[in-house]
């Protein structure tokens, strides 16, 4: 394995600084090292762009993470050896974020106030991220999250979809109707974007906190607090899921990030109207480009992280078939072509699929489901896999990045070896590289109150 880091740097002064963390297009390697770069506010500032490759077998991966800044005016140096970062993006043209959505999904008619999943979505509102929940209307929110998390009610976000896919659904997992319900978060977070108009979102199982916040390069407009409705407790008066969903959003992008999970923080007043850019540069963000190719991005085992799932568990015939996307980021039309895919796989000709998977090695689950879409919906990956795709319904053609290899955790890194973090910050390394998330599984739970607490 060669490494080769190439530096370049533009002094800009006068500049407004966004501190962010971006990927940019792939191609496919074995391991790939992330390089996260962060710099100071000031007003005469650096902008470095760190491109990292690692080569393996004649296989080349490139991640670009840079700070992007909007200049009001540059003064450049090496011009000639500055090359901007992929898909013909300036390093040093405007950013237009907002924040992307995190949605947790949990389906009980109560949540205990000591639950696991209050504990993750604190550390993830800490980092400033906008956080809903989809859960039943009789579960009530922890004094400490009201106005920090937008709860919407399952009840609103039935389907005829949704619908149809329990009137063919066959008890092959585990635990049942726990891993039904699994797959039914999936049709709820697709109406939730449906009815929030919603081009994007990030999805977090409820063991998942996020470390960084999470936004997504937007259209030039801005995006901003409304005046009408300056503070949280307002958007419960709203009956319209799109309406509910704007304003939290706005007022969290106002909202001053936390330095701890259990610290208060303001949110927007009619006074106190900003961009999103301008309160982004407040904690390390992870931006989303749609023109970055990837469609979206799911946790397939390629890249970083443990090593319990590589080699052979992603061919077809080791019948593992696993593609966690409890960390994702999704887009709304690839959802709904999972959504008619998974619906499929429960009716002839397609079934017996699924049949081979519950009888040599069970059991279904949605991880199955995503597991062969992703195989059908990218070509190059069933192939590799060496997935019977004839036997798959059909779908529409889509890219997908790994987010294991992008930092996010795939499971318990708090259980492993190098593992640090710091309570002050909430903020974690496993031999010393940045994770952006960390999933508590299984047993990985009884961690979160003494990472919390010592």
């Amino acid at each position: 394995t060669n490494t080769n880091t190439n530096t370049n740097t533009n002094t800009n002064t006068n500049t407004e600084q966004i501190t962010t963390t971006t990927f940019y297009k792939q191609k496919r390697t074995t391991k790939l090292r992330t390089t996260i770069t962060t710099t100071t506010i000031s007003t005469t500032t650096t902008t470095t762009t760190t491109t990292t490759t690692t080569t393996q077998n004649n296989q080349t991966q490139t991640l670009h993470t840079a700070t992007d800044t909007k200049t009001k005016s540059n003064t450049h140096q090496n011009a000639e050896n500055s090359p901007g970062p992929a898909n013909g993006t300036e390093t040093d043209s405007k950013v237009n974020l907002s924040l992307l959505p995190i949605v947790y999904v949990y389906l009980a008619p109560s949540i205990p106030q000591d639950h696991y999943s209050w504990k993750t979505m604190r550390m993830t509102v800490s980092k400033g991220n906008a956080v809903v929940l989809v859960t039943m209307p009789t579960v009530t929110l922890p004094v400490d999250l009201q106005g920090k998390v937008l709860v919407v009610g399952a009840e609103e976000l039935e389907s005829d979809l949704l619908r149809e896919f329990r009137r063919v659904y066959q008890p092959w997992g585990m635990k049942e109707p726990w891993e039904r319900q699994n797959m039914e978060r999936f049709f709820l977070l697709h109406s939730l974007m449906e009815k929030a108009k919603l081009s994007f979102a990030f999805y977090a199982d409820s063991d998942v906190a996020l470390l960084e916040r999470i936004a997504l390069q937007a259209s030039p407009e801005k995006i901003t607090a409304a005046a009408t409705y300056p503070s949280s407790s307002a958007i419960n008066s709203q009956n319209d899921v799109e309406r509910k969903m704007a304003l939290h959003t706005a007022i969290n992008s106002d909202r001053t990030v936390a330095t701890s999970p259990v610290a208060t923080s303001s949110v927007a007043t009619s006074s106190s109207v900003s961009t999103v850019a301008e309160k982004l540069n407040e904690t390390n963000t992870f931006t989303f480009r749609p023109d970055g190719g990837c469609d979206s991005i799911v946790d397939i085992g390629e890249e970083g992280g443990d090593s319990a799932y590589k080699g052979n568990e992603l061919s077809y015939s080791s019948m593992f078939w696993s593609v966690w996307s409890g960390s994702s980021v999704l887009k709304r039309e690839l959802l709904a072509d999972f959504l008619s895919f998974s619906t499929k796989m429960y009716s002839q000709p397609y079934t017996v699929v699924l049949e081979q998977k519950r009888d040599k090695r069970p059991f279904v689950t949605d991880m199955t489901e995503w597991y062969l879409f992703v195989s059908k919906a990218d070509a190059r990956r069933g192939s590799e896999w060496k997935v019977e795709r004839s036997s798959l319904p059909e779908t529409h053609n889509w890219s997908f990045c790994d987010g294991r290899g992008l930092g996010f955790d795939h499971m318990r890194a708090n259980l492993r070896k190098g593992f640090k973090f710091d309570r002050i910050k909430i903020a974690a390394t496993v031999d010393g590289v940045p994770l952006r998330s960390i999933h508590f599984q299984g047993k990985g739970k009884d961690d979160i109150d003494s990472l919390l607490l010592h």
